[in-house]
């Protein structure tokens, strides 16, 4: 069942597919058949064999010429060398051993990200069952701090969060939609319908069905590629190598043009042979794989520091030969700790004013501080900001806590901070996706059913005929349009990232209507709100160590190209900024 894309099914389709119902879950004859097929247990990591990882210390072509100037030394007498070069390679191979060793048994923690128990539905009654006795079809319900026992298509969800990082990097907690459909291919990242093994529930609740177990799931594929051992040599694996094959061929010729020469000369036959052997052990750079060895045991070392394992000794020496790295911007090379600085509509531009003690507004044409609650313009901003977002907060002791995506927290604080808590009965949602690059609800306020969007300004300005100005909803022009966006522009230009919202307030007669992308035409523009989020510290040093080191960074993002451009010279990242 693997490869279903399930996140393509509908609810129904999904079900039928597996055999199951939502409000029965599995019979125990049918889990124990389906166990009879499918395991929920990664597959235990194959340990090398000690005596295999031993004896492939000693396979490199270094490693073999040494062994070799070894017996020759023996045989001719030299008996202090043979002594020296059979104890470098000894060491050589210890030390290689003992790293390789760890590393396969350190492999084997990927297991513990698996959860112990599950939530499951089963002949209509909730129980709790090992998670490694869940079967494709199995109901699970799960809630704030859950690790998810297997890959599970999603059938309810409130307020639902999953921290997927392990598998995408992605440090933000990813909002998840229950009723999401894709009619595409869609990458990991974008699965909003979709929960999978080893990640863990941030925050809401949601129940699904069970899709697929142990090593059909993504963990298990991340376990099986774990497993799999490539045998492609580094670079300098490779020049090494060469190098033995050169050295076993210039030894050679050096004992042949020798011994020759001698006997030419008249010398005794025996006499010139033992010369030119000694020459050619001579010449073999015995303390090379030592050296080697002990500067990647550091390497090693320094990375083990920091939480990596590496599984061979060679592996680090791959770091050398990095010449490009490429970063997400968000969280990453800024801090993922978004503020609303600015925010502006046809009739005003504010700019919040950090520097007084209750961070008030200032409109910047005229410095005076102002309300954006008593103009309709930025009330609506506030509104949408408020009621366009999934972010929430808690009163934990005497301090409110937020929860949630980092710019979704800053627009709910900010509506807070200024007064706002009104919230609007939600009917439904269109979540955020990077395609249409913006998120829409619909709510019931005042008796009405309204739309509320928020996006980036370039797309959602496209879907807006109207606009509020002077107090009242008028027909969006070109001037309009061209105001907007070199406001726009000019934030852009100093790092912040610029968001746009709209409304749109459906007729009467459309009170039973379905929410869907369809609706997201004709809105009326409220304005923009700029944020700020600030590059982590650091991230300009190592921006300069990489340019030093000849290695070209490259961020990568979804923000506005101007937004893009001014972080890069902040860090150091655009030409000319250094």
């Amino acid at each position: 069942m693997s490869n279903t894309n399930w996140y393509q099914k509908t609810r129904e389709e999904t079900l039928a597919l597996l055999a199951t119902r939502v409000d029965y879950g599995l019979d125990q004859a049918e889990v124990k058949q389906r166990q009879q097929r499918f395991s929920n247990q990664l597959q235990t990591m194959t340990r090398s064999n000690p005596v295999k990882i031993l004896i492939n210390q000693f396979t490199d072509t270094m490693v073999l010429v040494l062994l070799a100037a070894t017996v020759v030394s023996g045989l001719i007498g030299a008996m202090a060398d043979a002594v020296t070069i059979m104890a470098i390679v000894i060491i050589n191979a210890i030390l290689g051993f003992i790293q390789e060793y760890r590393a396969e048994r350190s492999l084997e923690a990927i297991k513990k990200l698996s959860a112990p128990s599950a939530r499951v539905l089963r002949q209509g009654h909730k129980i709790s069952v090992p998670a490694s006795e869940l079967v494709p079809g199995d109901i699970v319900f799960l809630e704030t701090g859950d690790r998810v026992p297997a890959d599970i298509r999603l059938l309810e969800t409130t307020g639902l969060e999953s921290d997927e990082s392990l598998l995408t990097g992605e440090s933000v907690p990813v909002y998840k939609e229950a009723q999401q459909l894709y009619d595409r291919e869609t990458s990991l990242a974008e699965q909003a319908n979709m929960l999978f093994m080893g990640t863990s529930v941030t925050r809401g609740r949601g129940s699904g069905v069970v899709v697929n177990t142990g090593m059909d799931t993504v963990m298990g594929q991340i376990a099986r590629m774990v497993q799999e051992e490539t045998q492609q040599m580094t670079p300098m694996q490779i020049k090494l190598d060469q190098l033995g094959k050169y050295l076993i061929i210039i030894c050679i010729a050096v004992c042949i043009v020798v011994s020759l020469m001698g006997i030419f000369r008249g010398e005794a036959i025996m006499t010139m042979l033992m010369a030119g052997i000694s020459l050619a052990v001579a010449a073999i750079p015995e303390g090379l794989p030592a050296i080697v060895t002990v500067v990647l045991a550091l390497g090693v070392q320094r990375m083990a520091d920091k939480n990596a394992i590496v599984r061979r000794l060679s592996a680090v020496e791959t770091l050398g030969c990095t010449t490009v790295i490429c970063s997400d911007k968000t969280g990453t090379l800024t801090q993922n700790k978004m503020t609303v600085v600015k925010m502006a509509s046809m009739d005003a531009v504010l700019r919040l004013d950090t520097n007084s003690k209750n961070k008030r507004w200032l409109n910047v044409h005229g410095n005076k501080y102002c309300d954006p609650l008593q103009k309709p313009g930025t009330r609506w901003l506030m509104d949408i900001a408020l009621n366009c977002n999934n972010a929430a907060r808690e009163k934990k002791g005497q301090k409110w806590v937020y929860n949630g995506d980092p710019t979704e927290i800053a627009l709910l604080e900010m509506a807070h901070y200024n007064g706002l808590s009104q919230t609007y009965e939600r009917i439904g949602e269109i979540p955020f996706d990077s395609e249409r690059k913006k998120m829409s609800v619909l709510v019931r306020k005042e008796g009405q059913q309204v739309l509320l969007v928020k996006g980036a300004l370039e797309v959602l300005i496209s879907s807006c005929t109207a606009v509020i100005k002077e107090d009242k909803t008028t027909r969006l022009d070109n001037s309009d349009r061209k105001k907007i966006q070199e406001i726009q522009t000019e934030w852009a230009a100093d790092g912040l990232r610029v968001l746009g919202f709209a409304f749109k307030i459906l007729p009467a007669a459309d009170k039973g209507i379905t929410i869907g992308v369809e609706m997201e035409q004709e809105l009326v523009l409220c304005g923009i709100i700029g944020l700020l989020d600030p590059p982590r510290p650091g991230v300009a040093e190592a921006v300069r160590q990489c340019r030093k080191a000849r290695i070209i960074p490259i961020m990568i993002t979804g923000d506005h190209p101007v937004t893009a451009g001014a972080i890069a010279r902040q860090i150091g990242l655009a030409d000319g900024a250094m």
